[in-house]
């Protein structure tokens, strides 16, 4: 009986090891097609709950035939190298082909999104924006949490819930369905255009308006902070409640550029002459 009782349980031990796995994965992506999908589409047919849709550097273009990009619910769609390398483009013709869709629990990380027309992001519970430089008017609808994201456009926000945190955002903002408490979290922003009262008065819960200093001139899409950026940690604007620790999607990358009077001389010793 001794005998035989191991023998079960080693049986019953080789069972359990032999359960496949369900241990979330990663698909990888790149423009040539060569990765453990052909395209993001079919990466994201191909994923399950709780795996990462990871795109590699260069350009992804969205097209009225592939329509928009429908991220699955609890699936993470990544940029490998962040969204000055890995961009989307749409040549869509109206919202609803411009758009990204993050089901319950999905998230988009890291892209340069941009196109002709106007983006519509929506969301299920619990969707996250974060990282990503956004051109162009945009659409936020569904309850997301949004953060630490360049809009370089106006916002229109198409219903309430939405956690909007750490964004630097270059246009009004307006909502357009509701008001009042229709944005329930909204702080540490800096916001350079007008904001409709529907939101929050733009001086209250640590959100302002200044230039973050950009390291690059106006056009460059050179987007780090420079070192002095309200947008930079521990230099969140007095008045606020809290320090807000970094806003926008990418760090400090450049320093203070200062003005040093200097001669002709200097100038051509500087290139040999």
């Amino acid at each position: 009986m001794k005998r035989a009782s191991k023998i079960l349980g080693l049986v019953a031990v080789a069972t359990v090891l032999s359960v496949p796995s369900t241990q979330a994965r990663t698909w990888y992506v790149n423009v040539g097609g060569t990765g453990d999908a052909p395209t993001i589409w079919a990466a994201m047919d191909s994923a399950a709950a709780g795996d990462t849709v990871l795109v590699g550097p260069g350009e992804y273009v969205i097209t009225y035939q592939t329509d928009k990009i429908d991220v699955k619910a609890a699936v993470c769609l990544k940029s490998e190298r962040g969204p000055l390398e890995t961009r989307l483009i749409s040549d869509g013709i109206a919202w609803w082909d411009t758009g990204i869709h993050l089901r319950s629990g999905a998230a988009l990380d890291g892209f340069w999104a941009e196109g002709p027309f106007p983006w519509l992001i929506s969301t299920g519970p619990n969707g996250r924006l974060t990282g990503c430089i956004v051109l162009g008017k945009t659409g936020i609808s569904g309850s997301p949490y949004v953060a630490n994201n360049l809009f370089l456009g106006a916002l229109d926000f198409f219903t309430g819930g939405v956690d909007f945190q750490k964004n630097i955002v270059y246009g009004h903002m307006i909502c357009r369905s509701g008001s009042g408490d229709q944005v329930n979290y909204f702080f540490c922003n800096d916001i350079l255009g007008d904001v409709d009262p529907c939101i929050v008065h733009p001086t209250l819960f640590s959100n302002f308006s200044l230039d973050p200093q950009f390291c690059g001139i106006e056009g460059s899409e050179n987007y780090y902070l420079r070192s002095s950026s309200p947008c930079a940690p521990g230099n969140t604007p007095p008045g606020g409640f809290t320090d807000c620790g970094l806003i926008g999607p990418l760090p400090v990358g450049c320093g203070v550029v200062r003005a040093e009077e200097t001669s002709w001389g200097r100038v051509k010793a500087l290139y040999g002459e």
